[in-house]
């Protein structure tokens, strides 16, 4: 998908048996070992929680990559996807955790824990940061999470907007407060 949008097919044909978490322990039992013959998804690095700073050198492989003429259109998730290639056996998983997959919660409430969680990925659509208005938890079991998410929002913009006005006025435009 060259435009790097994903269709929602893509989500509605995923299997238990595809989810990296379906297989939890042992997955998580030893981080830096791999499950023998587990589907792709286990392989895959999750971008939704990365901090890169390449050296020049890493910058220049990266870029040898992109130019290389290969095909990219074919990548699902082009940051992750890209990232699983050109690093295959050079990086390790972190625990759940730290980019808990919001949908995690109610898909494998064996795997969540609320008090474990250090950083909620906002995977897919209904970002909170779209609409202060809680979206029907019933329905979409996020309620919860964007309720995390404005009170921590909340928190920092109170504490910025003390420091410096044009701070908090920066953050302020990239939300819709509207309830």
């Amino acid at each position: 998908m060259a435009s790097g949008v994903v269709s929602s097919s893509c989500f509605n044909n995923r299997t238990p048996e595809n989810c990296a978490y379906s297989s939890y322990v042992q997955i998580n039992t030893t981080l830096d070992k791999r499950v023998p013959n587990a589907p792709r998804a286990h392989s895959l690095l999750n971008s939704g929680l990365v901090v890169l700073t390449p050296s020049v050198e890493q910058a220049n492989k990266l870029f040898k990559f992109f130019s290389s003429g290969r095909d990219l259109t074919d990548y699902v998730f082009p940051d992750q996807d890209l990232l699983s290639e050109v690093y295959a056996g050079k990086w390790k998983p972190i625990s759940w955790e730290y980019n808990a997959l919001r949908m995690l919660r109610t898909v494998h409430p064996d795997v969540w824990d609320d008090e474990k969680v250090r950083c909620v990925h906002y995977i897919l659509s209904d970002k909170p940061w779209t609409s202060r208005k809680n979206p029907d938890v019933n329905a979409l079991h996020f309620g919860i999470l964007h309720e995390w998410w404005w009170n921590v929002f909340d928190e920092v913009s109170h504490e910025l907007g003390s420091l410096t006005a044009e701070g908090s006025q920066l953050i302020q435009k990239y939300v819709d407060n509207s309830a």
